[in-house]
């Protein structure tokens, strides 16, 4: 006797054709050897919880991807060819769903694919088809793995693309068996149960007796699996009545198989034939069919070589030794042409030529030896082989130039009908709908192809368009009337001087103010600025101020101290001001009811200073939380709320010192380093001064919506800004002078 170890795979595939709910097919292809292994086995199993026909569609596609990817030769280990054929199988996976006009539902798929060669095996799948790996243990029977689990792709982040992403690789020792089902033949058959049939038999008996007992109990579902053991075989030399008892044992098998096929499903007869097929080839290797008498064999008797063999061998090594010369001679002459070397490069050149020529009189010495007729008939040949060939060429380049146009007009009509359909949406004022089609509409016109005039003509047509439109929905607004009401004042040497802040008066008087305390201001009947001097020495720089009612500012200078300033008269009055103990910055200034609010981001807070006929009192922390962060806060402004503007451009609205739910939408592009906020109790606005991006943004007071953004080109470097809400114009401070333009809120 002697021992032969093999890998054997069986299929088992059953389903009641009275409750057909599933599609469920098994598959088994041989892989030819390759160039880096020896061959073996693609298998697996397919349960689609649907009957669908574009299931069945799906079904073939995909066995069709699989035995054709293996019928070809890819120079791969065994490992990269399996992960390659996956990538292919996804790939077909995603065709076949973009150009199927039924829906795919991914979510339905249950597939376990799996190839072995030799020992080692590979695995992939997605859905509830399970695996279980029953490995032999020496003197302790066997130990259970369920390898499912970790390849199995998730069904509720299912992408056709990576649909089997995950592999497990490892290797099958003799004794050791793999099951791959469905669960519902694992629930019918628990593991207790199932291990006995499984481990103790070889698969196709195993296959036999799991289908026995299956149709014995009326199956009301469906059952599939694939079994696949490896198999130390002890061949044993039979007597006739082995090889009777055998041959009895395959009709028995035969007489079982119109019965079985009753259940199965999509030409499921042939399944039955090939495991039984499968069976014999395996039992056969064991019991040879010829031979009067069964002896033990050692090995068989050598046979003579034909001569066909050796002259094909003999011209196979003449042919690969011609060609090998050939090869050397190419390169050797290529490297001689390319640096001359030794000067060879006018032989090489000469060489060439006159192989050139040779086989050019050859050709023509051929040619001139045909017959009239035979060089008529291969003239005509020759020209119908040139025609069929341009023939192909320019059919394939007009089908291919076909579907490239089918696809690119579809791809212009698609990104129209976004276009018109936002412009659908900006009119009956469902901006979020509009802005989400833009975005849609604009990343498919970049990604156009503008190889060709007409493609890049199109191309930026469509953009423009999409651009305008988005220029509607940034509701930009470029002021027509922009114009400078004066340019600044110089110093007494004649030096650039630089202002911070502006103080609103009449409309033909002005005056603006530095944080050194020069403030200057401008006569429109005297069309110049005059200097004004402060009386009081103390005060040396300006830290923030407010308007508190027409006539009259409130400015915080440095020491900290507070002083009233009259636009009307210039004058200047200083008045009791208290700090609290916790109060650090005077960043921004706000009035209500005549009371102070100090913005101070490093402690948290806003600081509350109470009026009184003398001054204003020690401050409060207004803001009920301990916490609040305020960092980067730049401005304030008070109409009842107060709002907080940080320079990241985020803004707090807060009431009785609690923080409201608001925040500004829609502003596009987004804040960069706004500076000041304003807004009153009798305007429904909000107005945000941005000097980095020279606009002022208008946003709704009640929803945080964009209303309008003014863009300023020209201005340099802006400072300050005042909204007179009585002439409907908005003053700008730049270092460049002092403009003014309409709004039109």
């Amino acid at each position: 006797m002697a021992k032969k170890p093999e890998i054997l795979i069986s299929e088992l595939f059953l389903e009641s054709a009275s409750n057909r709910q599933n599609l469920i097919r098994v598959f088994n292809f041989e892989i030819p050897s390759g160039a880096t292994h020896t061959g073996g086995s693609i298998f697996g199993v397919i349960k689609i919880d649907s009957i669908h026909p574009v299931y069945e569609r799906f079904i073939e596609g995909f066995l069709d991807s699989v035995e054709k990817f293996y019928q070809e030769e890819h120079s791969l280990e065994f490992e990269a060819e399996f992960e390659k054929s996956l990538q292919v199988i996804n790939k077909g996976i995603s065709d076949f769903i973009a150009r199927e006009a039924n829906p795919v539902d991914l979510s339905k798929l249950n597939i376990l694919i799996a190839a072995n060669t030799g020992e080692t095996l590979s695995f992939s799948g997605v859905g509830e088809i399970q695996t279980v790996f029953f490995q032999k243990q020496t003197a302790k029977g066997y130990q259970v793995f369920e390898l499912t689990k970790n390849i199995r792709s998730d069904k509720e982040k299912i992408n056709p693309a990576k649909l089997f992403e995950n592999v497990m690789y490892g290797s099958i020792k003799p004794g050791d068996v793999i099951l791959v089902a469905n669960p519902e033949l694992l629930a019918d058959f628990p593991q207790e149960e199932m291990q006995p049939i499984i481990t103790t038999r070889k698969p196709a008996e195993a296959v036999e007796h799991l289908r026995d007992k299956l149709l014995s109990e009326n199956i009301k579902g469906g059952y599939t699996a694939i079994i696949i053991k490896y198999h130390e075989e002890v061949v044993l030399v039979g007597t006739e009545a082995d090889k009777r008892n055998f041959q009895g044992s395959l009709q028995h098998l035969e007489a079982t198989k119109a019965e079985t096929s009753r259940y199965l499903i999509g030409g499921g007869s042939n399944v039955v034939t090939k495991v039984l097929s499968s069976v014999t080839a395996s039992i056969t290797s064991i019991f040879p069919k010829t031979g009067p008498k069964y002896e033990e064999k050692i090995a068989p008797e050598p046979k003579e070589i034909p001569q066909k063999i050796v002259r094909f061998f003999v011209w196979l090594g003449a042919l690969i030794a011609k060609t090998t010369i050939g090869i050397g001679r190419f390169f050797k002459n290529s490297f001689i042409f390319l640096t001359n070397y030794g000067g060879g490069r006018k032989e090489v050149i000469e060489s060439y030529q006159t192989d050139i020529k040779g086989a050019a009189d050859r050709g023509t010495g051929w040619f001139n030896n045909l017959g009239k007729m035979n060089k008529s008939v291969f003239i005509v040949i020759l020209i119908i082989v040139l025609i069929f060939v341009w023939s192909i060429i320019y059919i394939n380049y007009r089908n291919n130039k076909k579907e490239a146009d089918a696809v690119y007009n579809a791809q212009v009509i698609e990104i129209t009908q976004k276009k018109d359909e936002a412009e659908s949406s900006l009119i009956y004022g469902d901006e979020d709908r509009a802005r989400e089609l833009v975005e849609e509409a604009l990343a498919l016109a970049m990604a156009l192809p503008d190889k060709k005039k007409d493609q890049r003509q199109i191309r930026q047509e469509l953009i423009d368009d999409i651009e305008k439109l988005k220029q509607d929905l940034r509701h930009v607004v470029i002021p027509t009337d922009l114009k400078k009401l004066a340019d600044l004042p110089l110093g007494d040497q004649g030096e650039s001087l630089s202002f911070k802040f502006y103080l609103a008066s009449s409309p033909d008087k002005y005056l603006i103010l530095n944080e050194n305390k020069t403030l200057f201001a401008w006569q429109n009947t005297e069309q110049a600025w005059q200097k004004v001097d402060w009386e009081n020495e103390q005060i040396q720089t300006i830290s923030t101020l407010v308007k508190s009612d027409d006539d009259e500012y409130i400015i915080i200078d440095g020491r900290p101290g507070v002083s009233e300033v009259n636009i009307v008269d210039l004058s200047w009055q200083e008045v009791d001001f208290s700090v609290a103990e916790e109060q650090r910055q005077f960043t921004s200034l706000s009035t209500w009811n005549r009371h102070l609010y100090i913005l101070d981001p490093e402690a948290g807070q806003i600081f509350r200073h109470r009026y009184s006929s003398s001054g204003y009192g020690g401050g409060s922390g207004w803001i009920q939380s301990a916490t609040m962060d305020l960092n980067n806060a730049v401005s304030i402004t008070i109409d009842g709320n107060i709002f907080v503007l940080k320079s990241t451009g985020e803004v707090y609205k807060f009431y009785t010192g609690v923080r409201q739910s608001w925040a500004p939408s829609n502003v596009d592009p987004a804040f960069s380093g706004p500076s000041k906020i304003w807004t009153d109790e009798n305007n429904d606005y909000l107005y945000i001064l941005e000097p980095i991006q020279n606009r002022v943004v208008v946003l709704e007071k009640e929803s945080g919506n964009l209303k309008n953004q003014y863009l300023l080109d020209g201005l340099n470097n802006i400072q300050d800004f005042y909204i007179d809400t009585a002439s409907r114009k908005i003053r700008i401070l730049a270092d460049n002078g002092v403009w003014e333009f309409g709004h039109k809120e």
